[in-house]
């Protein structure tokens, strides 16, 4: 499996669970765990899940800006705003 560098995934709108681990700095079955069951936002096509660039990116500021939990305050600002993100999974159709 091939890996991509930060500043190569940050030229993209959405990331791989790959990219998004690498990104993130963690391993890929985390990010896997987390987009299962919600608690990374995340979309799915073709059986392929997939995290937009923008909860990435806002996720690393608010843990640079020392929030405790910066995925839940992402995601809750998400629900907030577009509720079908509430569940944390959006199923495309194809």
């Amino acid at each position: 499996m091939a890996e991509i560098s930060v500043d190569q995934a940050a030229d993209r709108e959405f990331c791989t669970v790959n990219e998004a681990a690498s990104i993130l700095g963690v391993h890929p079955i985390t990010v896997r765990k987390m987009t299962s069951s919600g608690e990374l936002p995340s979309f799915k096509v073709s059986g392929r899940r997939f995290v937009h660039r923008t909860v990435l990116d806002a996720i690393r500021v608010c843990a640079r800006s020392g929030d405790p939990d910066p995925v839940k305050t992402v995601r809750e600002q998400l629900a907030a705003k577009y509720p079908e993100f509430a569940g944390g999974v959006v199923e495309a159709k194809a």
